[in-house]
């Protein structure tokens, strides 16, 4: 098993599910193209899932979490996207929007014993 050295961060997949109001036909492209070398990009079918994580701060301190959440705390505006490459059409990029929920929870033991180590967890 690995040594692991604090400040570390965890990042955990913690769902996926399927958004019903981003569902559309799945050949409209095909069907209302103008030619058939040039597609209505506009008709593409949006990427209906929303992948959940939760990125976790783990230190022995409180400084460096206040640090580390600083590096990346403000930058998540609505306007932070990750692009990827259409399944069907490598010419077609889609850009992604990632989203930060504002609950950020930050967990203390205020009671252990001897051998338990004294970690802060801050969860995002």
């Amino acid at each position: 098993m690995g040594e692991m050295k604090l400040p570390m961060i965890a990042i955990n997949r913690t769902g996926i599910t399927r958004n019903p109001e981003r569902l559309n036909n799945l050949h409209n492209e095909v069907k209302y193209q103008e030619t058939s070398q040039r597609r209505n990009y506009n008709l593409y079918t949006p990427v209906p899932i929303d992948i959940n994580y939760d990125v976790t701060v783990l230190s022995k301190n409180p400084q460096d979490i206040d640090k580390i959440m600083s590096n990346f705390l403000q930058f998540f505006n609505p306007d932070l996207f990750v692009t990827c490459i259409h399944p069907k059409y490598t010419d077609c990029v889609f850009n992604n929007q990632v989203t930060l929920q504002d609950a950020i929870t930050i967990e203390h033991q205020d009671e252990m014993d001897g051998s338990a180590e004294d970690i802060i967890t801050a969860t995002f």
